[in-house]
């Protein structure tokens, strides 16, 4: 079973996410922040994170920069999530496997996930 972590600040989005993957058969981590993501890659090693962008405290864009930094998360599979069109701008600059828009289409996000997961040896 693949494990997937969900960053989002927003508790219904978490909350949704988590209960669509689950639903397909994933299991699922959730974290309120980029700081908390980074720290339950560290301890979970999860295959995929979806990780918004925009957040408090560290947002997704320099988490994404910590996970990419460290040689032993190099085959961690990442999306990023984005409402804001300067945030997806500076996101396609970004070494994720995709892009999220949202508000997000739940077959789209579903299918991103799959191929992500496709694509890259789980981090086990």
């Amino acid at each position: 079973m693949h494990r997937v972590l969900v960053v989002d600040d927003d508790a219904a989005i978490r909350g949704l996410l988590g209960e669509v993957l689950r639903d397909e058969g994933y299991e699922v981590l959730e974290a309120a922040d980029g700081a908390e993501g980074v720290a339950l890659v560290r301890a979970r090693r999860p295959d995929l994170v979806i990780m918004d962008l925009r957040m408090p405290l560290m947002n997704g864009i320099e988490a994404i920069k910590a996970l990419r930094a460290d040689p032993a998360l190099a085959g961690l599979a990442i999306l990023a999530m984005s409402a804001g069109t300067v945030l997806r701008a500076e996101a396609t600059q970004l070494p994720v496997n995709g892009l999220i828009d949202k508000p997000f289409d739940l077959d789209a996000l579903l299918a991103h996930v799959a191929l992500s997961l496709n694509q890259l040896s789980p981090l086990r």
